[in-house]
């Protein structure tokens, strides 16, 4: 294998040289997620991955509650399949919160703060109101200039007080979270993370994985050893992907143009 081989593949794997995909929930669960803290360029990204373009069903689905705006990963905003998110998001959450926890400090956001804010939010959201943020800000007693309201809603929806609701226009909203999951299956959510990274976007290494997860390294590691991986070295790395890959490099006839900020810029480290 060699470095243009894997550049194919990654261009087959993750649905840029040719698609038969004519959902965004299958384009979401293949992918694992797709960062949206641009909705729109969210969206344009899973264009570029379906058979018909023009028919990218986001937005309804946003709607019906079957893809989900969720912080899976890092403390930014991603698309993920609500089934998906519902077995993954527990296991991941403690390294989300560690990370948000840094931001609070530097914006002097403290543990009281945060109760106060979600007691509000409950409080604004009761009886099925969805309320975008322009709308809650105030609510909460702050400016619409002030950097802490993205925050504040943060830690309520890792907090499992708050989820993302309906779109109003082009916005999402928020709405009261019905069911935050108690228990979960750690090695399931490591092998599901670890098999739809490495399907998606191998042949790639492993801290190109702990760096799109936000695992640690030796997570990334256990991961790869329950997905079962393949390997090929390459310039002296391994460079792992799912076993029933076909090996070949495919042949790419066409090329999609991405946002700036797609999926296939972001999920290498370098």
């Amino acid at each position: 294998m060699t470095n243009s081989d894997i550049m194919r593949h990654r261009l087959r794997n993750q649905l840029l040289g040719g698609s038969s995909h004519t959902s965004a929930a299958t384009v979401v669960q293949w992918m694992g997620c797709v960062q949206a803290d641009d909705y729109a360029a969210a969206k344009r990204s899973i264009s570029a991955r379906l058979l018909a373009p023009r028919y990218n069903d986001t937005d309804r689905l946003v709607n019906e509650g079957q893809l989900r705006r969720s912080f899976l990963l890092k403390p930014l905003p991603a698309l993920v399949t609500a089934a998906d998110n519902v077995r993954i998001q527990p296991f991941t959450l403690s390294g989300v919160q560690q990370a948000g926890r840094r931001l609070h400090r530097m914006l002097g956001i403290d543990a009281a703060l945060l109760r106060q804010s979600r007691r509000q939010l409950e409080t604004a959201l009761r009886d099925g109101q969805q309320l975008t943020r322009t709308q809650l800000t105030p609510l909460l007693g702050l400016s619409p200039q002030d950097l802490r309201m993205p925050f504040l809603l943060m830690d309520a929806e890792l907090e499992g007080v708050i989820c993302n609701g309906p779109l109003a226009g082009k916005t999402f909203t928020y709405q009261l979270q019905s069911h935050w999951p108690m228990n979960y299956d750690a090695a399931l959510a490591l092998w599901l993370l670890t098999d739809r990274y490495f399907r998606s976007r191998g042949p790639a290494r492993l801290h190109d994985f702990v760096a799109w997860s936000g695992l640690s390294v030796p997570q990334g590691k256990k991961g790869i050893a329950m997905a079962r991986l393949a390997y090929q070295v390459v310039d002296g790395e391994a460079y792992w992907y799912a076993a029933d890959m076909e090996v070949t490099a495919p042949v790419i006839r066409s090329m999609k143009e991405l946002p700036k900020d797609g999926e296939f810029r972001i999920t290498y480290d370098g």
